[in-house]
């Protein structure tokens, strides 16, 4: 069992390196589009910059070290929080599209009116898990401008904090803090702040899961502790589930770490850890009908259980995967013609679906294109910012993003290489486990730049073990 878990972890990282490394090289190499290019050199070049400065004469103690992990996550939470704060209080942005749809259930939900976009909802049931969660705050602080941005920063902040912590048990404080800065000062998802959008809320409670994950591992406990734990990590996955539709990845991810990628670690252990599954499972699966229930009693009517309309659109031949007019259009019709039946509806789209997948797509440009598409580049929170941005400032800002995030991915599939020499078989094995799990996935759905916005803290994490400074993981 150690030598298939050592060939499958090894496996799986050069996967994560093929599939990633190729979505890079197809976002920055568009010679029709030279900014990418662009953007591509100067994030080598960033990238090479940090190789050199890590070569650099360096003190017996780092200030990290000397601070100590509890004074370094204050002042770097602190850090974090005011920069995203002066920038949501710079830049305002009117919601848009899905954003309107976000604000309008969560303000009638906090309200307690009934529903106006009751038959989009039931069709799309997954736009309610976030507006659920906002509106308890709506009902506190009010609808004024301020209250979804300043949200969006303490979960931005609370996300820095479970990374931060994560590091520090895998590597020490120096990479920790080379996390929190990086995650703090991610471009595109500091534009995201603005927006009323589910990512910082999901990507938040995955962290939270990753980081209970990562404690369990860390601490060893005893089979009740344990059991609590994966209570608490399946309430979350099922709040994950609620607000994006692809939630059974980081399920799976764990499920294929504990059976074939962790190895044997001593039957002590194993209780703790079938107890720990167990329970997450059980609470993720139970509490499935309780929400289906929560939705049919705010929509008076079954929502949809069949992601129909995304495949269908995902299999587009003519936008490559992206969103269509045409196919929203023609899910209406299904919906008016199924008499209000969203279920009967989505299924239908999901029969077309199959026939179009039999039609004859090309596959290898689908492909290609819809993995350049979706972690291709990372200008996704520039161009829905646009709205308000002058064209020269959104051009500068979108760049900036790119660069960051070709530095950011370069040093990840550094970090990948690293973890692969070094057989290391943590849960750190989970960040690039969901990273190709969400890939493959949003590969046969709709796709849209914000969607890798969960991928970006798993990058950061990779990109931490390309720092080689010896180091005493907490």
């Amino acid at each position: 069992m150690e030598r298939i878990s050592r060939i499958l972890s090894a496996a799986l990282l050069a996967v994560f390196m093929l599939l990633f490394g190729l979505a890079l090289l197809l976002g920055g190499a568009q010679p029709e589009h030279l900014s990418y290019c662009a953007a591509f050199a100067l994030g080598v070049v960033a990238a090479g910059a940090y190789a050199l400065w890590q070569q650099r004469p360096r003190p017996s103690r780092t200030l990290w070290e000397r601070l100590g992990s509890g004074k370094s996550a204050l002042i770097l939470l602190c850090f974090c929080f005011l920069v995203n704060l002066a920038w949501v209080l710079y830049f305002r942005l009117e919601p848009v599209r899905d954003s309107q749809v976000f604000w309008d259930t969560a303000v009638q939900l906090a309200a307690k009116e009934p529903l106006s976009n009751r038959a989009y909802l039931a069709l799309f049931p997954r736009f309610l898990g976030y507006p659920a969660f906002l509106s308890l705050f709506l009902r506190v602080f009010g609808t004024g401008p301020l209250v979804v941005p300043v949200l969006n920063v303490c979960l931005t902040t609370l996300s820095g904090l479970f990374l931060y912590r994560m590091m520090l048990r895998w590597r020490g404080p120096n990479s920790a803090a080379l996390v929190l800065a990086a995650w703090s000062l991610f471009p595109s998802r500091i534009f995201y702040n603005t927006m009323v959008l589910s990512e910082p809320y999901y990507a938040c409670l995955l962290l939270a899961v990753l980081w209970i994950t990562a404690e369990m591992e860390a601490r060893r406990p005893r089979l009740l502790p344990a059991l609590l734990l994966g209570l608490l990590a399946g309430l979350l996955l099922r709040l994950y589930s609620g607000s994006w539709p692809i939630g059974s990845v980081p399920i799976l991810a764990l499920l294929l770490w504990l059976l074939l990628l962790r190895g044997e670690r001593g039957k002590a252990e194993r209780p703790a850890w079938l107890g720990y599954t167990a329970l997450l499972l059980a609470a993720y699966l139970l509490t499935g009908p309780l929400w289906n229930a929560w939705v049919e009693d705010k929509l008076g009517e079954p929502s949809a259980s069949v992601p129909g309309f995304s495949l269908y659109v995902g299999l587009n031949p003519e936008t490559l995967g992206s969103y269509s007019n045409e196919d929203m259009a023609l899910l209406q019709s299904l919906y008016e013609e199924a008499e209000g039946n969203a279920e009967q509806a989505q299924r239908e789209m999901l029969r077309l679906a199959g026939e179009r997948l039999r039609s004859g797509l090309p596959f290898g440009k689908l492909f290609f294109s819809k993995l350049r598409s979706f972690i291709g580049f990372d200008e996704g929170g520039a161009f829905s910012s646009r709205a308000g941005l002058r064209d020269r400032a959104y051009q500068i800002l979108a760049m900036i993003s790119n660069i960051w995030y070709y530095a950011v991915g370069i040093l990840s599939l550094w970090g990948c290489w690293r973890l692969l020499r070094s057989g290391n078989r943590k849960t750190i094995l989970l960040a690039p486990l969901y990273g190709v799990g969400l890939t493959l996935a949003q590969l046969f759905v709709e796709v849209a730049a914000r969607y890798h916005y969960s991928i970006l803290p798993m990058l950061i994490l990779l990109a931490a073990y390309s720092y080689t400074r010896p180091v005493k993981p907490a």
